[in-house]
C-alpha cells in the first residue's frame, strides 16, 4: 500500500494538473472563444478568422464578421471561398457594388464556383429591383439579365425582367420572360397577374382572362387580380 505521503503528493499533483487544465480550457468554452484564442495566439491563422466570421454571420452579425473575413482575405486572396464569404457579408450590409466585386473575384479564381454564381445572381436581382423602383429601366434590365446569366433558373429575375420591360413601354417583349418565369415557378400568383396585365395592355383580354383566373386560384385573396379579371371579362368579345 502506498504511504500517506505518496497519496498526499499524488493528490496535490492532480490538483495542480486539474487547475492548469481548467485554466487552459476556459478560453475554449464555446466555438467563438476557441477561434478567438487561436487568433490571439497566432495572428496569421486566417482559417480561424474565416471560421469566426462564419459564426458571427450565423448570428446575424454581419458588421462584426466583416473584419474577420477581410483579414482572412488579405492572408489568402487566392482562395475563392474567402472572396465569397467577404462578399456575402458586404451584401448583408447593403454594400452591393463591393459585394459584386468580391463574387466576381471568386469566379475569376474558380469559374465553376456555384455559390458565387448564385450570390452574384441574387445581388444583381436586388440591385435591379432598386433601379426599377427608381425608374432607371435600362440599368434594371441589364441587372436582371445579369442575374439570369448567372442563374438561368432564377424565376424571380425572369419575372422582374418582364416587369421592367413593361415599365419601359416594351409590353410585347415582356411576354417571353414572364412565360419563362411561370414555367420555372408555376405557382406564382403575382406572375400570372402580371402576364394577364400584359395581354390586357396589348388589347387581348381573352388571353388575359385565364391568367387572372389562375392568379385567383393560387391566391383567392388577390384583389388586384379580381378587379383585373372583371375588367378583362367586360372587354372580351
Amino acid at each position: 500500500w502506498p504511504s500517506a505521503a505518496r497519496i498526499a503528493g499524488a493528490g496535490i499533483l492532480l490538483l495542480i494538473l486539474g487547475a492548469r487544465t481548467f485554466r487552459e480550457c476556459l478560453p475554449y468554452h464555446n466555438a467563438a472563444s476557441f477561434y478567438q484564442t487561436i487568433i490571439d495566439r497566432n495572428p496569421s491563422a486566417w482559417m480561424a478568422e474565416d471560421n469566426l466570421g462564419d459564426l458571427l454571420m450565423a448570428a446575424n452579425r454581419a458588421a462584426d464578421a466583416l473584419p474577420y473575413y477581410e483579414r482572412a482575405l488579405r492572408a489568402k486572396d487566392d482562395l475563392p471561398i474567402n472572396h465569397y464569404n467577404y462578399g456575402i457579408a458586404l451584401a448583408r450590409l447593403d454594400r452591393y457594388p463591393e459585394a459584386i466585386t468580391q463574387f466576381q473575384a471568386a469566379l475569376a479564381e474558380e469559374p465553376r464556383f456555384a455559390l458565387a454564381k448564385a450570390a452574384l445572381a441574387e445581388t444583381y436581382n436586388t440591385v435591379g429591383v432598386q433601379k426599377l423602383s427608381s425608374g432607371d429601366y435600362p440599368a434594371a434590365a441589364r441587372l436582371f439579365q445579369g442575374a439570369i446569366h448567372f442563374n438561368p433558373g432564377f424565376a424571380i429575375a425572369w419575372a422582374n425582367l418582364g416587369r421592367v420591360l413593361v415599365g419601359a413601354g416594351r409590353t410585347a417583349a415582356a411576354i417571353a420572360p414572364l412565360e419563362e418565369a411561370l414555367r420555372l415557378s408555376p405557382n406564382s400568383a403575382e406572375t400570372e397577374n402580371d402576364l394577364g396585365a400584359v395581354f390586357a395592355r396589348l388589347g387581348r383580354p381573352a388571353e388575359a382572362i385565364p391568367h387572372y383566373e389562375n392568379a385567383l386560384r393560387l391566391r383567392p385573396d388577390f384583389p388586384a387580380a379580381r378587379q383585373n379579371l372583371q375588367l378583362a371579362r367586360q372587354a372580351a368579345p
